[in-house]
Order: C-alpha cells, then sequence, then structure tokens
C-alpha cells in the first residue's frame, strides 16, 4: 500500500491530467464524497492512514464493500435524517471496520449527494454536553454588563478548549474589524484593541462566518491534503465550505505565523442571522481539540451570540427611546421660532442626550454652519459633493474612519475620526453631519518590513503582529447599531430642522414659502394650484347638499394689443388692477384665481337658475370696465366670461374648466365683454361636438388612430428610460388632429373607454415589438380621469400584457390629480392598488395645475411627478424658477421622480439640471415621433448626451 504522500502526488497528477482543479484539506482528519448511487466520488489524500483504505482504492466503490454492515447503516441513517440542500449532522462515535477503532463522523448533505469526514476518536473522550457547560451558560447570562459577556465568554472558551489565547474579535460597518476583548493563559501577546482594516480581511470571511461548523487549523505549518473526483465533467463541483476540515487559503496563514500562532479556531458570533463577530482561539503550538469540544465551544458561542444580541438590542431599544424624546425637542426647537430655529449648540447638546457626537455641520442652502469639533466650512461642502458621488445620497451614510473612506477631504490635524451623514432631499440639498473626533487607538500594525515577514520586492503578510500605540486623530469608537437606529429616529427632525434653517435663507416662514408655492406673485391672487384645491373643496361640499357651482374662465379682452404697443410693465399694473377690481366684486366664499397670462377663474356658489350666473357675471363686467391709465394712456379694459356649471356641466374640473373654455370661446367670437354659458350645442375648433363624435367612433373602426412616441431623457444616467405614448387622429378630411381637440369629445360622449383600451393594447404591442429588437424602455401611456374610474380597465391591461406577453414594469401610467380629489374615493384606491399589484409605474401629470395642497402631497400613490409645461415655459423668471423649485423639492422630499415637460430651449435645460431635476421632456430633444423613427432617434438624443451636454457651458445644446 503507497504511503500518503505517494498517494496524494498520484491523485493530484491524476487531477492535473484531467484538467481540474484539485481542491485539499487539513491534514487533521480525511473525507470521502458519496453520491446517489453509494458509490466513492471523492476522497482525500491520507484515507489509508486514517481509515487503513488507500483513496486510488475507494474512487468508484461502494460504501458496503470497504465499510462494516453496522458502519453502512449508521451512515445512512445519519444521512436520511440531514433535510436538503444543506445541513450538518450531529457529530456521533461510529465502528466502521468491526474492530476497536472507533472514529468521530461528520455529514453534510448536498442535494443527494454526502461529503463524510472522519477523525480518529480520542483514548479519553471527554464529555462536554450541555449539562457541562451548563453553569458556564448561567454565568455569562447572570453578568451585568455586555463587557462581562464578552469577558467571561472568551475566559471559558479558552479553559474549555486548551488554547493560549481567546478573542472576540467585532467586525465594524466599515469592513474591517476589532479586538473587543481578551484571555490570555501563556506567552502569546497580547492584542486586545488591535484592529484589521477591511483590506486585511478575507472577502469571503462574513459568510464563511454565517455558514460553518468552528473553523480549526490544528498545524499552520502541515501541508494540505489534495482531494480528487471521479464525478463526471459539467456535474456539480465538490463543495467543501462546510467541512470541518477545509483548507486555508495561504494568504490567511502567513499573519498567524508571523503572530507566533502555530494553531487556530474559530467560531462565528452571529446577530439576526448575520455576522457579528468571532471567537478566534490562538495556541502557540499545534493543537487539535477533539469534535465534541469544538461542537461545545460552537455551543457556547451560540449562546453568547443570542445574549450579546438581547443585551445589544436592550440597549439599542434604550438608545432609540431617548433619540425619540430628543426628536420632540428638536422639533421644539423649529417650531419656537421657525424663521431662525434654535443654534446650534443647543442642537448639538440635544442630539448628545441620544448619540455620543463632538461637532455638527448643517447644510443652509449650499454653506454649512459648524459647532463642535468639526472640519472647516469648505471641507463639508468637498465632503457633502464626495458623499453625492461616492454614497448615492443613502437615508444614512456612516463611517467610523474618515480618513480612510474619504481620504484627503479633512486635513489631518483635525483629528476627525468618525461621521455619520443626513441627505437632506430637495431644492435645499446638503447634509446634516454627525462627528466624532479621532482617539489613541493600538492598531494591529508594523512599520518594519522584517518583522512583517516581508522581502525586498514587497511580498509577505499585511500589517499583521506588531503593535504601537499612535494618535491615530483618523478613527473613532465605531458607530454602533443604536446609533444609527437613534440617527434614524432623529432623521426627520434633523432634516426638518436643517431645512427650515436652508429654507430662511430665501423666504422668512412658512407663510412666504405657502404664497411662492399657491399664489401668483404679480396679482397676490389664488394660482392654479390653490385654485383646483378650493374646487375640490367646494365640490365636496355641493356633492353633499345638492347645491351648484358655477367656474367661470375669464379673459382680458385684447390684452395683447395693450401687451405689444404699451409694453409688458403696462400690461403687468393692467392685469395687477383688474384682479383686485374683480376680486372685490365677488362675495362670501367666492374665489378668483389667475391661471396664467391675461387668464382667470372663478368660483361663484349658487342655488337659482341660469340668471344667477348672469348676475355674477354682471357684478364682474362692471368692476372691470373702469377707465385705467397706464403708462399716460387711459384705455377702458374689459373681460370675456364663459361659464359651466358644477355638476350639471361636469364632474370633474378638467371637464368643467374644458366646457367653460368652450363657453369662453364663444362669448369671444359673439361678442367680447359678455359671458356665455356652456350648452350642448356649442362647437370646439374642428367642427360641431356631434360630427367630431360619429367621425371619432369610425375613427376607431378604421385604423385612423396612430400613437407617436415621445422621450423623456434621464439626467442622471444620461439617456432615455421612458417615452410617453401620445395618440393622434389621421382624420381622412381635417389631416392631422392633435389629442387637445378630440380627447374631450371622446370624454364626454363615452368613446374614451374604447379609445384607451386601443392605446393601451397598441403600446403593449410596441413594446414586444422594440423588446424583441433589443429595444428596453418603458413606454408612458395617459388615462383619463373619467375611463380610470370604469369597472374593467385593470381588465383591458391584463389582457394586452398578456397578448403582447410583457409585464407591469414595461408600462408607465399618467394620470392627473384630479383623481385625488377625493381621498376616500374607492374606485380611484382600487385603480392604484391594483396598477401596484402588477408592477405598472403611476406618474402624475400636469404635477401643479391640480390638486396639490400640501396635506395630501404625502399620500400620492405614484413614483413620477410631471411639472406641467406652464410652469417651463418661463425658467429665466425668478419667480417661476422659484416654484419650479419648489416643485422639485417637494417631489424630491417624498421620494418620487420629477419630471419637467415643454422643454425647449438650451436655457430651461440648464436651470432644470441645476434645480435638481431627475427628467426632461420636450422639443428641445425630440418631438413625438412614430414607433419606427425611436431606435435611430434614440441613438441621436444618447450621441447628443456624450458630446453637445458634455460642457452646457461651452457647448449649446441642439433644437431639433
Amino acid at each position: 500500500m503507497k504511503d500518503a504522500d505517494e498517494t496524494g502526488a498520484d491523485l493530484a497528477d491524476r487531477a492535473r491530467k484531467d484538467g481540474e482543479q484539485t481542491p485539499s484539506i487539513q491534514p487533521g482528519g480525511c473525507l470521502v464524497e458519496i453520491g446517489d448511487d453509494g458509490r466513492v466520488l471523492s476522497a482525500s489524500a491520507n484515507t489509508s492512514s486514517v481509515l487503513g483504505s488507500d483513496a486510488g482504492d475507494l474512487l468508484g466503490t461502494p460504501l458496503t464493500e470497504r465499510f462494516s454492515a453496522e458502519a453502512v447503516e449508521r451512515l445512512e441513517q445519519g444521512f436520511e435524517a440531514l433535510p436538503p440542500p444543506y445541513y450538518r449532522s450531529n457529530i456521533f462515535g461510529i465502528h466502521l471496520f468491526g474492530d476497536n477503532r472507533i472514529f468521530d463522523v461528520a455529514i453534510h448533505r448536498h442535494a443527494a449527494r454526502a461529503i463524510i469526514e472522519f477523525e480518529p476518536m480520542p483514548d479519553e473522550c471527554p464529555t462536554h454536553d450541555a449539562d457541562v457547560i451548563q453553569p458556564l451558560l448561567d454565568r455569562i447570562r447572570s453578568s451585568e454588563t455586555l463587557e462581562q459577556v464578552w469577558s467571561l465568554s472568551a475566559d471559558f472558551l479558552r479553559e474549555l478548549t486548551g488554547f493560549d489565547r481567546v478573542m472576540v474579535y467585532r467586525f465594524d460597518r466599515d469592513g474591517g474589524g476589532e479586538v473587543i476583548s481578551e484571555s490570555l493563559g501563556g506567552d502569546l501577546p497580547s492584542v486586545l484593541g488591535c484592529r484589521l482594516p477591511a483590506e486585511d480581511n478575507l472577502p469571503e470571511a462574513g459568510e464563511l462566518t454565517a455558514r460553518n461548523l468552528p473553523s480549526m487549523i490544528d498545524d499552520v505549518e502541515a501541508p494540505p491534503v489534495p482531494i480528487v473526483s471521479i464525478a463526471a465533467s459539467g456535474s456539480d463541483p465538490l463543495d467543501l465550505s462546510r467541512a470541518a476540515h477545509r483548507a486555508v487559503p495561504p494568504e490567511h496563514l502567513r499573519p498567524l505565523r508571523d503572530m507566533g500562532v502555530a494553531a487556530s479556531m474559530s467560531v462565528s458570533i452571529l446577530r439576526d442571522e448575520a455576522p457579528w463577530g468571532m471567537m478566534i482561539c490562538h495556541h502557540p503550538r499545534p493543537l487539535r481539540p477533539d469534535f465534541r469540544i469544538r461542537l461545545a465551544a460552537d455551543m457556547l458561542t451560540r449562546f453568547a451570540s443570542a445574549e450579546i444580541s438581547r443585551r445589544e438590542e436592550l440597549l439599542e431599544k434604550a438608545q432609540a427611546d431617548r433619540a425619540r424624546e430628543q426628536y420632540d425637542r428638536v422639533i421644539a426647537l423649529v417650531e419656537a421660532d421657525e424663521e431662525n430655529p434654535g443654534d446650534l449648540g443647543e442642537l448639538r447638546r440635544t442630539i448628545g442626550e441620544a448619540i455620543e457626537i463632538d461637532g455638527l455641520a448643517v447644510s443652509e442652502g449650499g454653506r454649512y454652519r459648524t459647532c463642535g469639533h468639526t472640519p472647516t466650512e469648505a471641507e463639508c461642502v468637498a465632503l457633502a459633493r464626495h458623499l453625492e458621488t461616492r454614497e448615492g445620497r443613502e437615508r444614512i451614510s456612516s463611517t467610523s474612519s474618515l480618513a480612510e473612506t474619504h481620504p484627503g477631504l479633512v486635513a489631518e490635524e483635525r483629528r476627525i475620526g468618525g461621521l455619520i451623514a443626513l441627505p437632506i432631499r430637495g431644492r435645499a440639498g446638503g447634509y446634516v453631519m454627525l462627528f466624532r473626533s479621532g482617539m489613541q487607538a493600538q492598531r494591529n500594525r508594523t512599520d518594519d518590513p522584517e518583522a512583517q515577514g516581508r522581502d525586498e520586492t514587497g511580498g509577505g503578510s499585511p500589517r499583521s503582529s506588531e503593535r504601537r500605540d499612535e494618535a491615530a486623530g483618523s478613527r473613532c469608537a465605531p458607530w454602533t447599531g443604536g446609533d444609527l437606529r437613534a440617527a434614524e429616529v432623529l432623521r426627520v427632525a434633523l432634516l426638518e430642522f436643517a431645512r427650515v434653517r436652508a429654507e430662511a435663507a430665501l423666504c422668512r416662514s412658512k407663510e412666504k414659502f405657502r404664497k411662492l408655492a399657491f399664489y401668483d406673485p404679480l396679482t397676490g391672487l389664488p394660482n392654479r394650484a390653490l385654485f383646483l384645491d378650493r374646487f375640490a373643496a367646494v365640490a365636496a361640499q355641493i356633492r353633499r347638499s345638492g347645491e351648484e357651482m358655477i367656474l367661470l374662465r375669464l379673459d382680458v379682452d385684447h390684452f395683447k394689443g395693450i401687451n405689444d404697443t404699451l409694453g409688458r410693465q403696462a400690461g403687468d399694473a393692467l392685469l395687477h388692477a383688474l384682479a383686485h377690481r374683480i376680486e372685490g366684486a365677488l362675495e362670501g366664499e367666492e374665489t378668483l384665481a389667475r391661471l396664467g397670462g391675461d387668464e382667470f377663474a372663478a368660483i361663484v356658489r349658487h342655488t337659482g337658475p341660469v340668471a344667477r350666473v348672469e348676475a355674477a357675471a354682471d357684478r364682474i363686467r362692471k368692476a372691470a370696465c373702469f377707465p385705467l391709465a397706464l403708462d399716460g394712456t387711459e384705455v377702458t379694459p374689459s373681460v370675456s366670461m364663459g361659464a359651466a356649471i358644477f355638476p350639471r356641466h361636469g364632474q370633474d374640473h378638467r371637464t368643467l374648466m374644458h366646457r367653460a373654455d368652450i363657453a369662453l370661446c364663444r362669448a369671444k367670437v359673439t361678442a367680447r365683454g359678455t359671458c356665455a354659458v356652456f350648452d350642448e350645442t356649442m362647437t370646439v375648433e374642428t367642427g360641431n361636438v356631434r360630427e367630431i363624435e360619429s367621425d371619432l367612433r369610425l375613427a376607431l373602426d378604421r385604423g385612423e388612430l396612430v400613437l407617436a412616441y415621445q422621450p423623456q431623457l434621464d439626467l442622471a444616467e444620461g439617456r432615455v428610460t421612458t417615452v410617453e405614448a401620445l395618440v393622434r387622429w389621421k382624420h381622412p378630411r381635417l389631416g392631422l388632429i392633435p389629442p387637445q381637440e378630440f380627447i374631450p369629445i371622446a370624454e364626454s360622449t363615452g368613446l374614451i373607454h374604447a379609445l384607451s383600451s386601443w392605446v393601451i393594447t397598441e403600446a403593449c404591442r410596441q413594446i414586444r415589438i422594440w423588446r424583441d429588437a433589443g429595444l428596453d424602455v418603458r413606454v408612458g401611456v395617459n388615462l383619463s380621469t373619467i375611463d380610470a374610474r370604469r369597472d374593467n380597465l385593470l381588465t383591458t391591461l391584463d389582457a394586452a400584457m398578456e397578448r403582447h406577453g410583457i409585464s407591469g414594469s414595461n408600462l408607465e401610467v399618467e394620470i392627473t390629480e384630479t383623481l385625488l380629489l377625493d381621498p376616500g374615493d374607492g374606485a380611484a384606491k382600487a385603480l392604484f392598488d391594483g396598477l401596484r399589484a402588477r408592477g405598472v409605474h403611476v406618474a402624475i401629470d400636469d404635477f401643479g395645475t391640480g390638486y396639490s395642497a400640501l396635506s395630501y402631497l404625502k399620500d400620492l400613490p405614484c413614483e413620477k411627478l410631471k411639472i406641467d409645461r406652464v410652469f417651463i415655459k418661463d425658467m429665466s423668471d425668478i419667480k417661476s424658477r422659484v416654484l419650479v423649485e419648489a416643485i422639485v423639492g417637494l417631489g424630491r422630499n417624498l421620494g418620487k421622480i420629477v419630471v419637467a415637460e415643454g422643454v425647449e430651449t438650451p436655457e430651461q435645460y440648464h436651470a432644470l439640471k441645476d434645480v435638481g431635476c431627475d427628467m426632461l421632456q420636450g422639443f428641445l430633444f425630440a418631438r413625438p415621433e412614430p414607433a419606427d423613427r425611436l431606435p435611430a432617434l434614440l441613438g441621436e438624443i444618447a450621441e447628443a448626451v456624450r458630446s453637445g451636454y458634455a460642457d452646457p457651458a461651452t457647448q449649446p445644446l441642439p433644437v431639433n
């Protein structure tokens, strides 16, 4: 029979000839792999010295030919007791050959295959079961502090195993770790407080810590034993990740040698099934505790893990409770003086009650105010920029070693060790930063290459064995899970504190901010957003009372001529004067709003006949028509009005506004300065409503409808990720009709349901065509508020997706804020729940022109907000820019993607990019195009992003 070395050489040579990589184990035991037919598939080269059977003879033979019947039965019982796919059996003694030799056996299951490890059972086998270690566990449980849990666990494990040194090594959040407790009983030097940086830990350490038996190295100098397999090519490789004797990589052994360690064992410490750290045992001479001792060590460590978890959870809960108390104090600081909330010193003291910090920095509109031990303001700005690039603006970014994770951004002499950064979403931007000072630290480091075992070429171990004291100034006491949980509890309050301070630089009170968001800056009247908010409130009351409401649309007659002849300043003066005159003519709770330009709207409640409409219009007409001096010229203004009555002429603001527009057009055509009330006989620009309705019915049957697609540019990714599908009508007589001319007719006649079904089905069909061609874009389809409320909309959506084999993630549904008017609307909730269940994305279209009350913004059931083009039109005007910034800030704070529609100029592009808008859509990038044009169009946009948009300051954007 060949000795083990010869057999190992033969097997390794056979593996090389077969083109296979040879796995290996440590020589403390031997290993065989058994296939589902009971034959040996793999064997370690030392089976002859351990079992007395040559490894080469074992390969391919059934267990029944090599082992005793009793042994085979015991092994099969152990194997059958293990559920797949992976499990570790209990260790048990077994007579393999019918003689007096007894082996410790461990079985690991992988599907139908088994890995069996053998170790000779010692002559005197100590008992280390639960009864023996129970007193140790009781002492750990009764310890008063968490530090005592660590210390007692290390002492008991050293006593149990016979190792010279036992350490408690805790992983930190930066990927490294630190020795936080130690038990010494021999000649090895202390390593308490030593830390390994992330790059010195094995990449797989965390995963293996959570999966394995206690990892044992009984002799660092013992060469590994090769394993050869006869498994067929293409079969699963031999999995040794759970083997107690798996070989250790050389890079893990070198530091042990440098530290004078000959034997090592590590046992994982878990918290909530995740790696927390390890109990690490060292000995200066070879040592191999038997299986039972290792199992007892595993049991002891698992108990210690549970006790550590329990103690840390209690500490973290207490810390979180303190944080909740401080949350209220931070909010009180804000509410005490919202224009200038409490000073940073008071805020720092408040935070310090929950999280130990030495300094604080708060962003205030691009600048940083600091308190305590912090970097400079310029360093905070640089750090914030680096965080945005490196961290991706996570909810909380943290590091215990600022110098290692963000090198060069903070001067070394400041000795800032740790950072917790909370990003402020929205227009204010920036961070709230919490700092800890660097501490006097002992690091596991050697500066002498000879002591490190390095040769002149730079080889050898990483920094390893010798310690030296250094005033690190670059590392703090690690942030604990409790620190981060407390920061999470305080986060909203701290960000509110920072937000209010940042907003104070722009507007000194919430009232001023509210006016910017909801009031027209020229006239002081409610803007479109607040008008529609009030419309919703009055509509809700009217639904309950049974009354009616007049919605008036007003235009200033000949306003363009006044602007052109007397100038914009005179036009503004006219609008300002008319606004106050008309507002003074209204009564009680009646509301007047400026929608934009010379367009106004009013809400008048009434219970009488149409004559009441005429009375309200007459009051407005008389108030407006007094002569007015503009830039030395006397003019006599007048207004034309169109009226629609709720709920007689429509159930939602969009329908009512459209019909009031129709009536306004009639008033302008018939006699300017008058008021017309909507009726069904009124026509739109393309002809009579009934004629269009008839033609539209035929259009659906004749295939006259087509979809055009307009891309949306994702600024972060620099490419188009979504396209909006826009329906067009190729009328055989009138030519191409845009949707704004026939959609209202479809809504009022019920054709909208058939039209929407066609759009959804056609969009799904086109998605399938593009996907088959390798083009991956999401397609957005517009849903009418009326159509969104029909019962079978989701059924239509399901049928279209199933027919064309696409998933909900390929679709985006665009709705208007009108659908959110009534928070208790069951149909709307069912629609949103159904869309989310199918993975369909939801976007709020024309955001800012609908129901945008701040109290409801947080509940918007969508992923995306699309800013209406009316706000984008004049971004060069500071007031318009402030409004857009407010919307972008609100969207970001709510975690929504913000899209700007109607982007037509490079100036708008740069302004929107500066305020942090996420996506842009408009003629600047592309007009709506046919489906077959889209692939080439996306390529053109991508090229423009790579070239023309790369340096906006020097390269103007192409305009399509």
